[in-house]
């Protein structure tokens, strides 16, 4: 179920060129609920300059520390904000949303469909959501 939530930033650092990693605390936050290949929506700011919430992929979720991941690309004013937020300060997102990958599983083996582009990073979280769920 999507609900908004207010979580501290534990870490934002570049990982690449204009790319950054951000990790979340979700003490509060339903891991379980967060499936593979959804998103959440962040805000970015308050007022009318950054009103609309940017959709960034979930890159990972860790139920046993309690944290949230997600990578991103600084590609124009609103991820170049989230760049410079630091360690401590609170974000502001809405989520899961989307549908997520459709995952089976028989056994032991996960039959997961892949495509080539960009979002592969998402299929971390498959690793994650499978991992976690034994």
């Amino acid at each position: 179920m999507k609900k908004i939530y207010d979580v501290k930033v534990l870490r934002n650092v570049s990982i690449a060129k204009d790319t950054y990693q951000m990790d979340l605390e979700a003490n509060n936050i339903p891991l379980e609920e967060f499936r593979p290949g959804q998103f959440i929506h962040i805000q970015i700011g308050a007022g009318e300059k950054h009103m609309l919430r940017r959709p960034i992929s979930i890159f990972s979720v860790d139920p046993e520390k309690k944290t949230l991941s997600i990578i991103y690309k600084d590609l124009g004013e609103g991820t170049h904000i989230m760049s410079k937020v630091k360690s401590g300060e609170y974000l502001n997102f809405l989520g899961p949303l989307g549908n997520g990958f459709p995952l089976k599983q028989h056994g032991r083996t996960v039959t997961a469909y892949l495509s080539f582009s960009r979002p592969m990073l998402s299929f971390v979280n498959v690793y994650d959501y499978i991992h976690y769920a034994e």
